[in-house]
């Protein structure tokens, strides 16, 4: 079996889901969790934040050879992390672009963004000062570069992800402590920022179905033009297409208009898309990769629970520790690969590596849980008193609009 074997994923997979139906994640569980919630979006979410933890195992392969940081030389484990990053964007355009139609293109802006930074903020801040105690740790304790770069440096990463943070105190390749993951949560903050604009249109059907049509047509013609791009970060007109198709199965839910298959033909549909996609593609970002990724976020985001699996409770707790397990991933790797012995280990043979990578990720997922109970939960808590206070009649509108609640 070759080093980049897709069985390591699926075993490792496997493991994890095991680990996740037992009492060891019962934090993750949250009964008081709205009703209005698209349960396969959670359940979902597990499976794309793991997706990309397993891209970056196989990244490590290289990494802890030569000290490069590329992609693996394998077009399953390329996209894996890019397609869980692509459809992680589609979440973000359908619950928002859902939230401005249902708002009526009035969402209370300031609970909006408020929610938006208690939501990524602390445990965004937990990771970058974990990040930040290794860098120094391994640096000696001893300022090596100038006092005013180091400051400016600290700043970058203090920005919650907008910008992606520089090499701090001459520590080559600081990103990769955290696996590089924040540079997601950029496009993430520039897409948040542009519904002040854009929710403009969600007033009516017409215009809000228009909108998101739009900007994944132009986003995969210009992929077909030869602009597409194999390694992430994604240029920017594809992830303006992910975001699009997101709000479209959105609009298309909104105006009754979204796909009506049983959930067995749905979920066949799935996997046969599922299928084309990881046999014929060597990257995400390119046009026919995209309208297969659109069309299987499409039948998940209206009710396809892949035969069942997004429904299953260890799906759902994965689902709701997914952006710590999305955020942390470089930690354990970093930390697990440190120890000589791991490496050597690692170093011998495939079976040895992906057996660490393993180890590595049973460790997030249980970093993530309590983190998820101790940092995110009251994290989100904090922003809802703080939006209340600043924005207290957001209730009283939404509520004399008989609105319905959204999901997310």
């Amino acid at each position: 079996m070759g080093a980049f074997s897709p069985l390591y994923y699926f075993a490792g997979m496997a493991l994890l889901f095991a680990l996740a139906a037992t009492p060891a994640l019962r934090l993750a569980d949250d009964p008081a969790a709205s009703a209005a919630r698209v349960s396969t979006l959670d359940g979902l979410r597990g499976f794309l934040a793991l997706a990309v933890v397993f891209h970056h195992a196989a990244i490590y392969r290289q990494f802890i050879a030569d000290g490069h940081w590329v992609a693996p030389p394998s077009s399953f484990y390329v996209l894996l992390g890019q397609v869980g990053v692509s459809l992680f964007f589609m979440v973000t355009g359908y619950l928002f672009w859902t939230k401005c139609i249902r708002a009526r293109g009035l969402p209370p802006w300031r609970s909006l963004y408020i929610g938006r930074i208690f939501r990524i903020g602390p445990l965004y801040g937990v990771a970058v000062a974990a990040m930040l105690a290794i860098v120094f740790a391994r640096t000696g304790f001893a300022l090596h570069e100038p006092r005013a770069a180091l400051i400016r440096h600290l700043v970058a990463w203090s920005l919650l992800g907008y910008r992606f943070g520089p090499d701090v105190n001459g520590y080559d390749q600081t990103f990769t402590i955290l696996a590089g993951v924040t540079w997601t949560l950029h496009y993430e903050w520039l897409f948040y920022a542009s519904l002040v604009l854009t929710a403009l249109l969600a007033r009516a059907p017409r215009t809000h179905l228009a909108l998101p049509l739009l900007g994944l047509a132009i986003g995969v013609a210009l992929t077909f033009a030869g602009r597409g791009g194999v390694h992430s970060p994604a240029p920017d007109f594809v992830i303006l297409a992910l975001f699009s198709a997101g709000m479209l199965a959105a609009s298309l839910q909104q105006a009754g208009l979204g796909p009506t298959l049983g959930d067995r033909t749905a979920s066949v549909i799935v996997l046969g898309l599922l299928a084309v996609l990881f046999t014929t593609a060597s990257t995400a970002y390119a046009g026919t990769p995209v309208i297969l990724m659109a069309l299987i976020f499409l039948l998940i985001s209206h009710g396809c629970s892949v035969f069942g699996l997004l429904h299953t409770r260890p799906a759902q707790r994965l689902g709701a520790i997914s952006y710590g397990v999305y955020l942390l991933q470089g930690l354990p790797l970093a930390l697990v690969f440190a120890s000589p012995w791991a490496r050597a280990q690692a170093l011998a043979s495939a079976v040895a590596h992906w057996q660490v990578c393993w180890l590595a990720a049973a460790l997030l997922v249980l970093a993530a849980t309590l983190a998820h109970a101790a940092i995110e939960r009251p994290g989100i808590a904090l922003g809802r008193r703080v939006a209340a206070w600043a924005e207290p009649a957001a209730g009283a509108r939404s509520e004399g609009r008989a609105m319905p609640r959204p999901p997310g």
